[in-house]
């Protein structure tokens, strides 16, 4: 389904991140960081993407740059539970 939105409409940010999700999901970290960056490149307000994203960052041991997005997250949706949770477990170590 997410695939022939794509087809469909390329720029369509819900699907390029559902589609990444999925992916996610099948440890293909390679097309699931792709599709991350382009759901937020075309909404940078996303916050779903954005919440993905810090998921793919965290898994890849990338830590600021996942914190930048979660305190950009809790901006956007102040909130935001699970983005307050995962900061607080970033910032304890």
């Amino acid at each position: 389904i997410f695939v022939k939105c794509m087809v469909e409409n390329p720029k369509y940010a819900p699907a390029l991140n559902n589609l990444g999700y999925v992916y996610l999901l099948k440890n293909d970290m390679t097309r699931s960081g792709i599709l991350f960056e382009q759901a937020v490149a075309l909404d940078p307000d996303y916050v779903s993407a954005l919440m993905n994203k810090a998921q793919w960052l965290l898994l890849k041991n990338q830590k600021p740059e996942a914190e930048k997005i979660l305190k950009r997250v809790l901006q956007l949706e102040p909130q935001n539970e699970k983005a307050a949770a995962a900061l607080s477990r970033l910032e304890a170590g």
